[in-house]
């Protein structure tokens, strides 16, 4: 009874809240986690038994609106994810899983380091000079800056990135450059000449409502370029004893058409404390949201114009 009861009460908040609205409040069960398209709910929990520290932690997803940026030259507009459910964070772990999964795919990775123009390489692997060059045939002209550019960023405190591309037989599908800034915000960018040919993307509910949002009013322009861009907002609340400390965290999606290829940047930021602080599981210069997504606004900027 307790059970059924908790479960209606879960329905009635998504049904009363305020923010994103949606046709469909869909739990996704089974999975470890619990997720709610709308409303204060609590999705994710830790007990910190298996964990490096004592803490136990809830995640909560949250209605919360960013502000549009205007300038002469740019409007970006940031649209909330409603559907936010077991898929919407794993666009890039989907990949490796669909190209681990069948003898016809196939992953090739490499990590190349830049000094000027010249390219090396941190792993010691006769092939990965021919793995990068499999990368930048399958691009061409367009984007053939963008490793350079993003290994570059200040931010970045490594000397590499990674560079992968996913095949079936011999050919190409799309590639994947990865770098992590400050030591803990993830970049992902992926590039396709077709993503809807690929299946765990194409299957993926953010990815459809990129699409939809491109064709939209409420597109982005960046650089001249049209630009689609959503994200969720979570909260992750560390609780010991009489103790609670609530960091904050925003993963964004951006998807764009350029030349030949599709775009889709995968940008998680820093989990925050909300009084400004560093948070309790990061330690990173990054003490704010508004700061992590100033970075995000650089790395678009830098594709855009890669």
């Amino acid at each position: 009874m307790k059970k059924l009861f908790l479960t209606f009460f879960i329905l009635l908040i998504a049904n009363l809240s305020i923010g994103c609205n949606s046709k469909e409040n869909p739990l996704s069960k089974g999975d470890g986690a619990t997720y709610e398209v709308t409303g204060h709910i609590q999705s994710e929990e830790e007990t910190g038994k298996n964990n490096c520290n004592p803490y136990e932690y809830v995640t909560e997803y949250i209605p919360m609106q960013i502000p549009r940026i205007i300038t002469q030259d740019d409007t970006v507009i940031f649209e909330q994810i409603c559907n936010v459910d077991a898929d919407t964070d794993k666009i890039v772990d989907n990949l490796y899983q669909e190209y681990s999964s069948d003898l016809s795919l196939g992953i090739k990775d490499c990590y190349p380091e830049f000094d000027k123009d010249k390219v090396s390489f941190s792993r010691v692997a006769e092939d990965d000079y021919e793995r990068y060059q499999l990368y930048l045939n399958y691009i061409g002209n367009n984007g053939i800056d963008l490793p350079l550019n993003l290994n570059n960023m200040p931010e970045n405190r490594y000397t590499s990135l990674g560079c992968t591309t996913f095949q079936k037989d011999s050919d190409v599908e799309l590639a994947l450059l990865s770098v992590t800034l400050y030591s803990n915000v993830e970049v992902n960018v992926l590039l396709s000449r077709d993503f809807s040919g690929i299946q765990s993307v194409y299957e993926n509910n953010t990815y459809q409502e990129l699409v939809d949002l491109l064709n939209s009013e409420n597109a982005s322009v960046m650089g001249g370029i049209n630009m689609a861009n959503v994200y969720h907002y979570q909260q992750r609340i560390f609780r010991k004893d009489t103790d609670s400390t609530t960091e904050e965290q925003i993963i964004y999606y951006t998807y764009l058409k350029k030349g030949e290829l599709e775009y889709i940047i995968q940008y998680k930021s820093n989990y925050t404390v909300m009084e400004g602080q560093k948070a309790y599981m990061t330690a990173s210069d990054l003490h704010s949201q508004e700061e992590c997504r100033n970075i995000l606004l650089s790395v678009l900027k830098i594709i855009v114009n890669s």
